[in-house]
């Protein structure tokens, strides 16, 4: 069976000799084949061979499927792991920002006292609301980034904490 004489069996010799000696019919019944009546045991050597390379191949489909999957979920990783800096080092930004800011034309509060009431929501707005901050984008976050330095809130800048965006990952 060392048909190519280097002195070991590889494994497509050691299939040949596993089908020539196996019960054939035992193992297509095993794989849920029905075994023809009458078949020579030449042609259900043939048709195991050919349901163990099927099986074969689906498994290297699987695998390499598989591979693919790991591939991506690990580029997924790490464009999550670089938005998330990126998240953080907006925030570091926008506070060094609007600490500028404050020290130009914002005192305390904010000139319209706009950094210490609730956002005014664009669509119950009346008449009597300030129209510059109406549907202003963004405007809770920056709230939120002012009353942390204004406060001297314990955590300024949270690295972890999506909802600051309002981006889900």
């Amino acid at each position: 069976y060392d048909k190519d004489n280097t002195g070991s069996i590889d494994y497509e010799e050691f299939k040949q000799i596993w089908i020539a000696v196996a019960d054939v019919k035992k193992e297509l019944k095993d794989r849920g084949l029905d075994v023809p009546k009458f078949a020579t045991k030449k042609q259900l050597q043939r048709m195991l061979a050919q349901v163990i390379d099927d099986e074969e191949e689906a498994e290297k489909r699987a695998i390499a499927e598989a591979e693919q999957w790991r591939a991506w979920r690990s580029i997924i990783d790490i464009k999550r792991s670089h938005i998330i800096k990126a998240r953080y080092r907006a925030q570091c930004e926008l506070c060094k920002a609007l600490d500028a800011a404050g020290q130009l034309y914002v005192f305390g509060t904010g000139s319209n006292d706009q950094f210490q009431r609730p956002p005014y929501n664009a669509r119950s707005s009346t008449k009597n609301d300030n129209p510059s901050i109406v549907g202003v984008p963004n405007f809770d976050l920056v709230s939120k980034l002012w009353k942390r330095r204004v406060t001297g809130a314990e955590s300024e800048i949270n690295n972890n904490n999506d909802e600051d965006f309002g981006i889900d990952l």
